[in-house]
């Protein structure tokens, strides 16, 4: 073998070497990526139950908060304006929260879902919910607006209102 064909010879080998590098590379960056995605998925579903229980923790240890939830839920109207506005954010807090859920991991997404919908009824099948839908259900994605929209229908306000104890 002459010195020309040995050069091409090691250039050849360099090149598939290169690819079988690149190939690799490219194989651990897609296994990064995913992993690093299963992460964020998770952080962000975390997120929206903390946000859940930051509400409902709010909810139980202040009876002022509690009051103003309550009231809220039954006669909104009933509420001044600092109380509706603390009613509003309460509730703009929890359906977050369930939007969240609603469009979190694909594999866990419809169970999860389907476990807190009796919750979602309890929120907007009240007056309090119907009040806040109508005038801020803009606030909200549309494929969610259709989402609580379909449950409304199906729940008319006064029906489940009240959770078991």
């Amino acid at each position: 073998m002459d010195f020309v064909s040995t050069t091409e010879v090691l250039g050849n080998l360099g090149e598939f070497f290169g690819a079988i590098a690149v190939f690799a590379t490219l194989a651990y960056l897609a296994v990064q990526i995913r992993q690093n995605t299963m992460a964020q998925r998770a952080t962000a579903y975390d997120s929206s139950i903390r946000n859940f229980m930051d509400v409902r923790q709010a909810l139980f240890e202040s009876s002022e908060v509690s009051a103003i939830y309550t009231r809220g839920r039954d006669d909104p109207g009933g509420l001044n304006e600092e109380e509706r506005l603390r009613y509003r954010l309460m509730v703009n807090n929890i359906l977050m929260s369930f939007w969240h859920i609603r469009t979190g991991r694909a594999d866990v997404q419809e169970d999860l879902w389907k476990s807190q919908v009796p919750a979602v009824i309890r929120v907007v099948c009240c007056p309090g919910g119907k009040w806040f839908w109508e005038n801020y259900q803009t606030e909200f994605v549309p494929s969610f607006q259709n989402e609580i929209e379909k449950i409304i229908a199906e729940n008319p306000v006064g029906v489940a209102v009240v959770a078991p104890t």
